[in-house]
């Protein structure tokens, strides 16, 4: 491919399109009406493809990430949808790239959508979650000069949240991990979009712990609500989350008035808290719950067969709730995670970050 060079001439600096305010520990914005991203601008109408680059390979190849931006003729909010943030997570990919088949953005009323369907290529193309072996949702704000996953960290933080008002990150659970479609939210103050994510209809939201240096906490940073969707498992298409992830998107725009249709007249609860069972010896796990079940307090999420002459051994919840995530590998060693369970009682959350399965 040619070189895009051009593209690294003024790598746009949030301060060139708009102004920070302080507000306590946060930022808010006020923006111009011009839209740049990269050097490409975007104006009233028009739809257009971004190419940010992030380094070239020892092939030639350039490592890029490439930006559907989609303006309205009449001014509005900014969505942005964005996956593959962990290249081996295919759901999240293939509810942008739907989204983008089914020209959903084409139908803006007002506004602007942000689409990112692949952010780390890299892991995309080798099925694997971080980009030569750092996970760039630990590398935020990131650094220009800094590994391939701080510079596409920097590249999100810099060229595209500075434009976003909120959005939907898509992920899904690890190898190992089937997650039921869910949407995760700030667990810090009651948030003014409450309302917004409420009203997707998603069978599930949590508030859930934001984690340092994690794009959803550089977005609160920067003043906006970034709400991350999990569902199903790395490197397995799940078409149930599919099929939900695309709602959320279409609900998400109408109700902020962006797309024509009718408003959802769903409401999901918020849980607060969640804890992971675990096992209690090495064995072959065999589930007797699944992604999406209520459960009662003690009641069983699967067995443990660690022996011909052994008895099997239960695995239970510690507290009612609604199991978020399931365990889909049979061998299972002592402390391994094999149920993901959200608190129907307001209890503190006792493991914030996913990667502690």
């Amino acid at each position: 491919m040619d070189s895009p060079t051009h593209f690294y001439k003024n790598i746009v600096s949030p301060e060139r399109n708009v102004v920070f305010v302080k507000v306590g520990n946060a930022q808010t914005i006020k923006r111009f009406k011009i839209m740049k991203i990269g050097d490409i601008t975007i104006e009233k109408g028009e739809h257009k493809l971004v190419q940010l680059p992030v380094a070239k390979l020892i092939n030639g190849e350039y490592v890029l990430v490439e930006v559907e931006v989609f303006r309205a003729e009449e001014d509005g909010p900014t969505m942005l949808f964005c996956a593959g943030m962990h290249g081996d997570e295919i759901t999240g990919v293939k509810i942008v790239m739907e989204a983008l088949e089914q020209k959903i953005f084409d139908k803006l009323k007002r506004g602007k959508v942000i689409a990112i369907p692949i952010i780390n290529e890299i892991g995309f193309n080798q099925s694997t979650r971080t980009v030569s072996g750092k996970d760039i949702n630990r590398c935020f704000p990131g650094n220009p000069k800094g590994s391939l996953a701080s510079v596409i960290a920097h590249l999100l933080t810099t060229e595209v949240l500075p434009h976003v008002d909120y959005g939907i990150d898509f992920h899904s659970g690890s190898v190992g991990i089937h997650n039921y479609p869910q949407l995760r939210i700030n667990n810090i103050a009651p948030s003014p979009n409450l309302r917004l994510v409420k009203n997707t209809g998603a069978s599930i939201i949590v508030k859930k712990n934001m984690i340092p240096k994690s794009f959803r906490n550089e977005a609160y940073k920067q003043g906006k609500d970034i709400f991350v969707f999990e569902g199903g498992e790395a490197k397995r298409l799940d078409k149930f989350a599919l099929e939900e992830g695309l709602k959320y998107i279409q609900r998400m725009l109408i109700e902020k008035e962006m797309l024509e249709g009718k408003k959802s007249s769903l409401t999901t609860p918020v849980l607060k808290g969640s804890y992971w069972v675990r096992s209690t010896d090495a064995g072959i796990f065999i589930p007797k719950a699944k992604p999406g079940d209520d459960l009662g307090r003690k009641e069983v999420v699967g067995t443990l067969d660690v022996g011909l002459s052994e008895p099997p051994v239960k695995l239970a919840t510690k507290e009612p709730g609604h199991v978020l995530g399931m365990r889909t590998l049979a061998l299972t060693n002592k402390g391994d995670a094999v149920a993901h369970i959200a608190s129907f009682l307001n209890v503190k959350e006792v493991e914030e970050d996913d990667e502690n399965k």
